[in-house]
C-alpha cells in the first residue's frame, strides 16, 4: 500500500526471488539467485509461469527500461 507501506499480497512461487518488476503488460516478475524466473497474472497467481535456464539475470535495471517510455519529464 502506497500510503501506509504495508504488505497488500504476497505471491507463492518455488524459490524465494531476490528481485521483482512488474512488465508493460501488468505481470509481475521475480527473480531466483538461480536460473529460474516466475511470471505472475495478478488475476490468476495461483498459475504462475516457471522460466528457467537463466544466467545471472535480474530485475531491477532488465526491466525497468520500459518505464521511461511511459513517462512525460517534466
Amino acid at each position: 500500500d502506497v500510503e501506509t507501506l504495508q504488505v497488500k499480497t504476497t505471491y507463492q512461487v518455488p524459490q524465494y526471488v531476490h528481485g521483482i518488476s512488474i512488465d508493460y503488460y501488468g505481470y509481475v516478475w521475480g527473480v531466483s539467485m538461480g536460473s529460474q524466473a516466475y511470471r505472475i497474472d495478478i488475476n490468476n497467481p495461483n498459475a504462475f509461469q516457471t522460466f528457467n535456464g537463466l544466467v545471472g539475470a535480474y530485475t531491477y535495471s532488465d526491466m525497468t527500461g520500459i518505464a521511461l517510455s511511459n513517462v512525460s519529464p517534466q
